[in-house]
């Protein structure tokens, strides 16, 4: 049987960043309920969050329903509706690379999920990559080729699913590279131009209102046995919600495996 997922990656901003302190409409108290909202509309069955504390992903799931739940013990989490995936395996890690000059590491979360429906299953990973600080592209790099040698180091790894802040804006950067020739593509490079929507926006907001450039530093990446057939930039800025849900727009896509030939 085909097995069908809804999914989506955002950043939920952390609610302790120092710099949100000065606008009450950034404070976690007051995004929460439209990052519920903005979720119930887009409707996943899991998610992939980054910049998400334990506290924030309670709430999440609080405010969800009793049906969901998370793991993960850094901020990088997976979240899913338990009426619908069973977990049966999990693996977390950090990414720190003191050798590099990172002394806080950025991490990789990685959940197994069964589907209840068709009994299929499939590692749905979380993960956030380096940003403003020197050498960063190249850290960037590490930080991925570690990551798929995690990946390839777990049992049954042909299906999996990774939700990205890869803070690497061109679609050909050699972040994105090191994923494809390690059999991860992105979205772009897997979606027909008519199974992509909202392609030309960012997935990076700052707290604005989306430029219509294109410069996705977020992406979901698929492995070869996992097929997209659709996606989306979802808009969390202030054209789509009262005020903003958090500085990053969500990437949304449905990917389906367990199909004949994929």
């Amino acid at each position: 049987m085909t097995t069908r997922a809804r999914t989506l990656s955002i950043n939920v901003r952390n609610k302790t960043a120092v710099a949100d302190i000065a606008f009450p409409s950034r404070h976690w108290s007051r995004r929460l309920p439209v990052l519920i909202r903005f979720i119930r509309n887009v409707a996943p069955s899991v998610i992939g969050v980054q910049e998400c504390r334990d506290d924030m992903a309670v709430d999440i799931t609080n405010g969800l329903g009793p049906a969901w739940t998370f793991w993960g013990m850094r901020t990088a989490k997976i979240i899913w509706d338990t009426s619908k995936w069973t977990a049966i395996d999990q693996f977390e890690a950090g990414l720190p690379f003191k050798e590099l000059g990172i002394t806080k590491y950025r991490p990789l979360t990685m959940v197994k999920l069964m589907s209840i429906r068709t009994g299929e299953s499939a590692w749905f990973a979380s993960i956030h990559l380096v940003t403003n600080i020197a050498n960063e592209e190249f850290i960037r790099q590490a930080q991925m080729r570690l990551i798929i040698e995690y990946i390839s180091e777990r049992p049954d790894n042909s299906r999996v699913i990774i939700f990205a802040d890869l803070n690497s804006v061109p679609t050909t950067s050699s972040v994105r590279k090191i994923a494809r020739d390690a059999g991860y593509n992105h979205l772009r490079a897997r979606l027909s131009d008519a199974a992509m929507t909202g392609d030309s926006r960012n997935t990076f907001n700052g707290w604005k209102i989306t430029k219509r450039e294109g410069k996705w530093i977020d992406d979901v990446l698929t492995s070869r046995s996992v097929r997209p057939y659709s996606g989306v930039v979802e808009l969390t800025d202030t054209t789509a919600y009262p005020i903003f849900v958090t500085d990053h727009n969500g990437v949304f896509a449905r990917v389906e495996f367990g199909v004949s030939g994929v």
